[in-house]
């Protein structure tokens, strides 16, 4: 996987293929190639920013961000920002809810059976 875009991650993010799934619909629906998702910001061990940007500003963002919990174990939170409202765009973004949550639960996973091999 590349650290510049998504576009190379053949599995997607959180192992699911749920990046490939959403580009499937983008060019089906819309008729146009999504653009590759870039890494706006990196905070080692605290988080990561990514998104596209059209005409030079920011359209998309994803920000995942790990916290430290006193327990020991961490949480991450998703949090995304889109442009994209209206339209067929109401009624995309429950599906997109959904796809994220399995790509949360796909990392969620990947982590735990990581740290259970230490």
């Amino acid at each position: 996987c590349s650290s510049s875009t998504f576009r190379s991650c053949s599995s997607g993010i959180g192992g699911a293929k749920y990046d490939l799934i959403t580009d499937a619909i983008i060019r089906d629906f819309i008729g146009v190639d999504p653009p590759p998702y870039i890494v706006a910001q990196i905070r080692p061990n605290r988080a990561i920013v990514m998104g596209h940007q059209e005409n030079g500003r920011w359209v998309d963002l994803y920000q995942f961000v790990i916290l430290p919990q006193a327990d020991g174990s961490s949480r991450l939170i998703l949090r995304t920002r889109t442009m994209a409202v209206g339209g067929f765009w109401t009624l995309f973004h429950p599906g997109f809810f959904i796809m994220e949550r399995g790509m949360l639960l796909g990392i969620k996973e990947r982590a735990e059976a990581l740290a259970g091999s230490k």
